[in-house]
């Protein structure tokens, strides 16, 4: 090789060399004194020569919600519609059954999913999940229990009093507890430990068929486990905060049972002398000793206190029979976190949320400018 062709071939490799510089590097070389330079500055800072215009970034390079709404590498900007639609469906299935718990977890799981849908692909989602969790939310309220006037029988009784003064129930027939109805059960409202243990009890079921199904889950969402690597750290903390763990008390439901009666909202008649409705008084009236006044007929009558039930309404929770979670203040859920003011995220720290160090993507955050928050572990909720 003759030195022409050995100066050919070096300034060739030197340009090739210099080329794949300005694309990886994000440097520009002075084509004066060939000096590298951060590309950055107008002029060389060795010479001061003019430097050549620096290559456009490639917009896949910079981060997905870091200033120009472009998408880091390997993430996705929306996802399908039709992952919503499923969860959609299946929420109505449980809803048919019955299984109200179940269908608001996946109701509830849907319209998390949709935060991260194309808002210009409209349709009625929305609406339907809404409406989901509209007619799911009220499961377990109510309760079916024997019905405290019939004992559970069906049946209609009449007070007896007898010479001595005892009282008895004589069964009415043909006729049916007006309480009831004759079917022996009254539906009242469930105590709050009640609802936790039917919640505690669907959320288990829940996860595993989520788990049958292939999903992953992120925070407290589900999601296809093909579909996870490809989130942005913006989108699973919109996930994680939309399907954030309850306050731990409550459960989520923003009350707990009253302590006076247990969830009753009722207790025992204290009035003095009743025993189960029936207080035994002096016969004033009746019969006496020819020879004494002292050997009145006691007879057995009706409390007034109670109205002979043997309960009154609990004056702590005024019968209803729960009082508002102190800890979450009715909300039902944790205070949001004070490090990241509830977005479950932060700016990263190295490249100040550009999501770039000199012109190349930013390994702390890999190009998307924020980092999940630390405290909250990204759901926005104080721990």
């Amino acid at each position: 090789m003759n030195t022409d062709t050995r100066r050919r071939f070096a300034v060739a490799f030197f340009s090739a060399f210099l080329g794949i510089s300005i694309l990886f590097a994000g440097i520009l070389v002075c084509p004066e004194c060939g000096y590298e330079n951060p590309d950055d500055g107008g002029l060389c800072v060795h010479c001061k020569g003019k430097l050549p215009p620096p290559k456009p970034k490639d917009p896949s390079q910079s981060s997905g919600d870091a200033g120009v709404g472009t998408v880091a590498v390997g993430k996705i900007k929306y996802i399908s519609a039709d992952i919503v639609e499923d969860e959609i469906r299946v929420a109505e299935k449980y809803l048919k059954a019955g299984d109200l718990e179940g269908a608001n977890l996946f109701s509830r799981n849907a319209s998390a999913l949709e935060l991260l849908v194309n808002p210009e692909e409209k349709g009625s989602r929305s609406e339907r999940i809404s409406e989901l969790r509209k007619k799911s939310e009220t499961g377990g309220m109510k309760v079916s229990r024997k019905c405290p006037t019939c004992d559970g029988t069906g049946k209609s009784y009449m007070e007896s009093s007898g010479m001595d003064g005892k009282v008895s129930n004589i069964e009415i027939a043909g006729k049916s507890c007006k309480t009831c109805g004759g079917s022996g059960n009254i539906m009242r409202l469930s105590t709050m430990d009640e609802r936790k243990f039917r919640l505690g009890r669907a959320l288990k079921h829940y996860n595993a068929e989520q788990q049958g199904r292939r999903y992953v889950a992120v925070g407290g969402t589900w999601v296809p486990a093909e579909l996870e690597p490809k989130l942005s750290i913006k989108q699973i903390a919109r996930l994680k905060g939309a399907m954030a763990a309850s306050c731990p008390d409550c459960m989520g439901l923003g009350r707990l049972d009253c302590v006076k009666c247990k969830g009753q909202g009722e207790v025992k008649c204290t009035a003095q002398g009743c025993v189960n409705g029936k207080v035994t008084a002096e016969d004033t009236g009746g019969f006496s000793s020819s020879k004494t006044s002292k050997s009145k007929m006691k007879v057995t009558q009706k409390c007034k206190t109670c109205n002979g039930i043997g309960f009154v309404v609990c004056i702590d929770c005024r019968g209803i029979g729960n009082t508002v979670c102190k800890k979450c203040s009715g909300s039902g859920e944790r205070p949001s976190c004070s490090k990241c003011g509830g977005k479950g995220q932060v700016l990263c720290k190295r490249c100040q949320g550009t999501g770039a160090v000199k012109g190349i993507a930013c390994a702390e955050c890999r190009g998307e400018g924020s980092q999940e928050c630390s405290t909250c572990n990204g759901d926005g909720k104080k721990k």
